[in-house]
């Protein structure tokens, strides 16, 4: 695996504005935080976790191989976890990644 290769994985947090609107925003920041919490808990010290939009996360999976970033992706619990399409896609980028990245 070429330095600086790995994955990115987009996540989005299912029925989020549902939540608002039963709950109260109150309520929806305290489901981003858990979810938050628990990609903290799922990633490594070398993954990169970001929050780019009210209810959407990115995931740098550092260093990982193409089956190794759809094993990553489908191992995230089901509230975190992508759609099946997605866990598709990080592993396709993956390869993609490490192809363009080599030296």
């Amino acid at each position: 695996m070429a330095k600086g290769s790995g994955a990115l994985v987009y996540l989005d947090i299912n029925n989020l504005k549902a939540q608002n609107d039963v709950g109260g925003h109150l309520s929806g920041d305290r489901a981003i935080l858990t979810c938050a919490e628990i990609l903290r808990n799922c990633t490594r010290p070398t993954d990169l976790i970001a929050r780019i939009g009210g209810d959407e996360f990115l995931l740098w999976l550092d260093g990982v191989t193409q089956e190794g970033a759809a094993g990553r992706a489908e191992a995230l619990p089901r509230p975190c976890r992508p759609a099946d399409r997605a866990v598709r896609r990080a592993g396709k980028a993956a390869r993609r990644l490490t192809r363009h990245r080599r030296v």
